[in-house]
């Protein structure tokens, strides 16, 4: 059988968890595109070489492990206009993590983010996996924004039903926050489903902007 994802969180989880940002409203035709993982070496330059194919901009939240190895790409981001947030410095799932180490993790992470690039008046976090636990949502609400999405990209499925995925992705609208994966698992379905989603919505004039949190 080839595979099925969830394209989108059920309405309950919103509602269970106040204060977190699954979109951003706008009557403006943009769509906030976010990758998670990265950076590595073939899929991040990738993305960042079809992103600027497009004129589009987006938000990396990036894994302070794999950033340390890949500082050059980081600055890359930065550079292109991108938005840079944390997504912990080893990728720890929260629900299996206790809250001092969960929270020394994303603090390492971000002073990492901070020595290499211009330190945002606005930090943002996305938990991996989307799993927090509500003691460590309460403490990093107090410092972050913490960003899930309304659309996901599937990217990350093995056996992905491409035909599927695609006609979720175009149900994207404007003001959605929208999760593709800039990592080396994701990459084959990332190569099809990425450029498509651009050029889908660019044709029907939408922009791609980086999260705006003011």
């Amino acid at each position: 059988m080839r595979g099925h994802f969830f394209n989108k969180p059920p309405n309950w989880l919103k509602f269970i968890t106040p204060g977190l940002t699954w979109l951003l409203p706008n009557d403006d035709k943009i769509i906030y595109l976010t990758f998670d993982d990265g950076p590595v070496e073939k899929a991040t330059p990738y993305v960042l070489d079809v992103l600027n194919d497009f004129k589009a901009k987006a938000s990396f939240f990036v894994v302070g492990e794999m950033a340390e190895k890949n500082t050059a790409l980081l600055q890359r981001m930065a550079a292109s206009g991108h938005l840079i947030g944390n997504h912990t410095y080893k990728h720890l799932n929260g629900w299996k993590t206790p809250a001092q180490i969960y929270l020394k993790d994303v603090l390492k992470c971000q002073q990492f983010i901070d020595a290499i690039v211009p330190a945002s008046s606005i930090k943002l976090f996305r938990p991996p996996y989307g799993r927090l636990t509500k003691t460590q949502m309460g403490i990093l609400k107090k410092e972050y924004k913490i960003i899930l999405c309304e659309k996901i990209s599937g990217d990350f499925q093995p056996n992905l039903d491409f035909p599927r995925a695609l006609r979720l992705l175009y149900e994207t609208q404007t003001g959605d926050i929208v999760l593709f994966h800039d990592s080396i698992k994701c990459y084959q379905n990332l190569e099809i489903l990425l450029p498509k989603f651009l050029a889908f919505f660019s044709e029907r004039g939408y922009t791609f902007e980086t999260l705006n949190m003011d």
